[in-house]
């Protein structure tokens, strides 16, 4: 596999992230509207992993270093392109970015039957403060 470029979303790429936003353990419920927001708020971090200029994953969250706080909201690789590392170089790259700003805190939700193994191997601590719900309204 040629080298994969991780590497700060731009506006123009959320036409391009819509077979990634589609991947069941991202969740759902984020708009193009969000996402566009991450991109142009100094708060935001949005990291797309671009592959041959084909988008191939996503890693997004916000950061308030008001109050000394990170959330990673959501990460996802196309299922052809898992196994090669570009998980964890999202993670360390976000990280990374987290620490520049000055904080010292990240907090994510991860999804019980696929990600909370992987994340875990990370040195994020699971902790069994919260159950997640979801009520569709239609």
């Amino acid at each position: 596999m040629k080298k994969v470029l991780i590497r700060s979303a731009r506006k123009k790429d959320i036409n391009l992230i819509g077979e990634v936003l589609e991947i069941q353990e991202l969740g759902r419920g984020y708009s193009k509207e969000y996402l566009v927001r991450l991109i142009k708020n100094k708060g935001g971090i949005f990291l797309v992993a671009d592959y041959n200029s084909k988008i191939i994953g996503i890693v997004f969250g916000e950061v308030n270093k008001k109050e000394n706080w990170a959330e990673l909201s959501g990460i996802a690789v196309l299922e052809g392109y898992r196994n090669n590392g570009i998980g964890s170089a999202f993670l360390r790259e976000f990280e990374r970015r987290v620490r520049n700003r000055g904080v010292t805190f990240i907090e994510t939700f991860a999804s019980v039957n696929y990600l909370a193994d992987k994340i875990g191997k990370f040195g994020y601590e699971r902790k069994e403060t919260y159950v997640n719900f979801i009520k569709d309204l239609d």
